[in-house]
């Protein structure tokens, strides 16, 4: 674990051909919004002390992966749709207690994990991100799989354990082809 508890301004500037920033273990309670704007595909912030980041970061057209995990963040906010080339986001463990229903409208994520948060519910827009291919959803306070899942037609692993759901849609039937893991 590092000990770096600041990224300064700067350092967008500095190192303005970054592609690939691994910032993970440390003890960052922020970030500049600097950094949200620079041209990285591949940002790793897990095991921090964020509360949150800059709207720079959750929209970065840039980004493809984005790590989050292990933080404190209770916020993911709309915007984070208009980050087009993101594929995988790991939020797992977390303090996220909603999202909004429209969050993930025209994403094309191929790995989205939320565990470890305190969610209650899925958002609709989840169920029309037909290339997702990986969700890991368990350990939440999740009490209902809508029966849209059927429209998830990549869907190859989904993790729901340890959550309140009763019982699974029969749309999930569906999905057996490609379904591996539930």
């Amino acid at each position: 674990h590092g000990p770096l508890n600041e990224v300064p301004k700067s350092f967008a500037r500095t190192f303005e051909n970054l592609v690939f920033l691994d910032l993970s273990y440390n003890a960052l309670p922020s970030l500049p919004k600097e950094l949200g704007e620079m041209k990285l595909a591949y940002l790793k912030l897990a095991n921090n002390d964020l509360n949150g980041l800059p709207a720079s970061v959750w929209k970065n057209p840039y980004t493809i992966h984005l790590e989050l995990d292990n933080n404190n963040i209770s916020y993911i906010p709309s915007s984070l749709r208009e980050a087009m080339l993101l594929n995988y986001l790991v939020m797992s463990n977390n303090s996220v207690s909603t999202l909004a229903d429209d969050i993930f409208n025209g994403m094309r994520l191929v790995t989205l994990f939320i565990d470890g948060n305190h969610l209650r519910k899925l958002p609709r827009s989840l169920y029309s991100i037909t290339t997702l291919q990986s969700l890991k959803v368990n350990n939440n306070y999740i009490s209902n799989v809508a029966k849209d899942i059927r429209q998830l037609v990549r869907l190859r692993d989904i993790d729901l354990r340890n959550n309140t759901i009763k019982s699974l849609p029969t749309e999930i039937v569906e999905l057996q082809r490609t379904l591996k893991y539930i």
